[in-house]
């Protein structure tokens, strides 16, 4: 018995002897160490592997496994296994395969770059949006790259940081007016332009109006509802000079006159005309390109062009009129309307330019534009309104 017992365990010393023999001669020698793959890749490529037992080839005999979740960040592996009859492991091999995320957040700014705050109030965000093609909103972390004293009326330049939880940053620059409004007295219902009026730029209501014939001197340059309001004869065809979406950046393109297409600009037109008073409207077009402090200016030397084409006229700046809420049709939201509108009034009070306000007979009382008022593409006025802008500009402008 105990004869029996020594050779057992000696063929199984021998056997366990070859076992280690045989892991030990086994190789398998894939071609990479460590793969990285990007978030977003939902398949990896195996790396190709050589493998041999006793220097025989055996590669096609490599099973190959791994334990990747594609849909979240870590350390994963894939595994090369050499079972002897498919049965017995003799070698595995570990690929590391990393995923990480490399793709920085995606900053949204609804009204552009530039944002308005109070002198001596915390701070605050302007409006954004952020996305990440891994991270949930609650997981980004947002922050203002410089620190905004409102102490003093200033412009500051600063950035908008979004880092996802991998590190990766985007940034959105900033320019950050501290002054005497808000972002969030842009809201319609809230917004009051008169309030902002230091200078008395903007013309009031007094009930005394021009006489037809005094209203009848006055030049109109602006854009489609100017047009519309020539070509029904609510304003005189040989006193309207527009273009569809007139604004700063179309200012200089031939424009219509006397509800004909001319190769003139309008101040071309204004050179050759000379009028003595001009009401200028314009700025929808553009009200939505998320800078209306540039807009202002590039208005601005707008209006100067038209100042050295006809030195000797009197100029008004018309507001721009609002939009019907949830318009879609309209190029600005009441919102980046109201953006747009503080800024002229600030250019006009530099330039000592009056200033039209008729927005508050075209506002509802949510502080958009009222439905009745307008077509239903929210922007031009309803034909049977058309009085209701021109009696205002009668109201409120006075021969010099």
């Amino acid at each position: 018995m105990k004869k029996t017992l020594k050779i057992t365990g000696f063929f199984l010393a021998v056997l366990l002897c070859l076992y280690a023999g045989m892991r030990l001669l086994t190789k398998i020698e894939p071609d990479q160490e460590k793969i990285v793959l990007l978030y977003g890749e939902n398949s990896v490529k195996y790396p190709d592997v050589q493998a041999s037992l006793l220097g025989m080839d055996v590669t096609d005999k490599i099973i190959t496994e791994d334990n990747i979740d594609y849909s979240v960040l870590g350390e994963y592996q894939i595994r090369y296994l050499y079972r002897l009859f498919g049965v017995l492991p003799l070698a595995e091999k570990h690929v590391q395969v990393n995923i990480v995320d490399m793709d920085s957040p995606e900053i949204g700014l609804p009204n552009g770059n530039v944002v308005f705050a109070r002198s001596a109030e915390e701070d605050v965000f302007p409006a954004y949006t952020v996305t990440d093609n891994y991270d949930d909103e609650g997981h980004i972390k947002v922050s203002m790259d410089t620190e905004i004293t409102r102490t003093n009326d200033s412009v500051y330049e600063s950035s908008l940081v979004a880092c996802d939880s991998s590190e990766n940053c985007a940034y959105k620059s900033l320019r950050v007016y501290v002054g005497d409004i808000s972002e969030e007295e842009f809201e319609p219902g809230v917004f009051d332009l008169f309030r902002y009026d230091h200078s008395g730029t903007i013309l009031r209501q007094d009930g005394d109006l021009l006489s037809e014939a005094e209203f009848g001197q006055i030049y109109f340059i602006g854009d489609s509802n100017f047009m519309n309001m020539s070509e029904y004869q609510w304003l005189n065809p040989s006193r309207v000079i527009a273009r569809y979406a007139l604004g700063p950046s179309s200012f200089d393109f031939p424009a219509n006159y006397n509800n004909t297409p001319m190769p003139r600009s309008a101040a071309g037109l204004v050179h050759d005309l000379q009028p003595g008073m001009i009401v200028l409207h314009m700025g929808l077009s553009e009200a939505g390109n998320g800078d209306p402090v540039l807009l202002a200016q590039m208005y601005g030397d707008k209006l100067d062009e038209l100042q050295e084409a006809a030195p000797e006229a009197k100029i008004f700046v018309s507001a721009i009129t609002p939009v019907v809420k949830g318009s879609t049709e309209a190029a600005a939201s009441q919102t980046e309307i109201n953006r747009a509108n503080y800024c002229l009034l600030q250019m006009c009070a530099e330039k000592h330019i009056p200033m039209i306000y008729s927005s508050e007979v075209f506002f509802n009382d949510e502080g958009y534009g009222d439905e009745q008022r307008f077509q239903p593409d929210g922007f031009h006025f309803q034909g049977d309104n058309f009085p209701v802008y021109t009696e205002y500009v009668r109201d409120v402008v006075k021969l010099p």
